[in-house]
């Protein structure tokens, strides 16, 4: 019963991978709103998934839940789902839209926006920050986000395979490599 408007700076989603996987705590949040079930559908479900680069994997099949795994699923795809689950719900996304800063009040908070119109301010009751490290809001509400010093690397590519290997998981002297179908023959 809540409207809401999404602010996104992208003109459009991106195709290419970025996140591949829904974790179990996700998932049962997905399934409290009831739209857990074209997510599991179409994702691939994962006994286990990394953490921060260890060598040892987590194993989500001993936890106690409907979801005792990770669902390997593309971002794009996810992004896809939750899009039309808002535009089902009378939501609205207004791509190359930039938010510049947040100012809160007793009553809510104005949201200051840069748009293909130019400037324009939108009132709201609440504000979400889903901004990434340079978040707009998390700036705007005086919180501190010191991080700290990048101490792995990796990398992320959708690839054609013409002989794809018959496991998913593949360890090498440098870590590990993680091959998932994505669909049409790339992984």
């Amino acid at each position: 019963g809540v409207p809401v408007t999404v602010i996104e700076r992208a003109a459009e989603r991106s195709p290419h991978s970025k996140a591949l996987t829904l974790h179990p705590r996700t998932l049962e949040v997905l399934a409290m709103r009831g739209i857990d079930g074209r997510f599991v559908r179409e994702g691939t479900p994962l006994p286990t998934g990394h953490y921060a680069g260890l060598p040892s994997r987590l194993d989500f099949s001993v936890l106690d839940t409907r979801f005792p795994y990770t669902l390997v699923l593309p971002q794009l795809r996810t992004e896809q789902l939750l899009e039309e689950r808002l535009r089902a719900l009378g939501g609205e996304i207004r791509r190359r839209h930039r938010a510049l800063a947040v100012r809160q009040d007793a009553t809510g908070a104005e949201v200051e926006v840069d748009g293909p119109d130019g400037r324009h301010t939108l009132r709201a009751a609440w504000v979400v920050g889903c901004d990434g490290a340079g978040s707009t809001v998390r700036t705007s509400g005086g919180i501190d986000f010191p991080g700290t010093p990048t101490t792995t690397t990796g990398f992320l590519g959708d690839v054609l395979l013409d002989e794809p290997p018959s496991v998913p998981s593949v360890a090498n002297e440098h870590g590990g490599v993680l091959i998932v179908p994505l669909g049409e023959g790339y992984y």
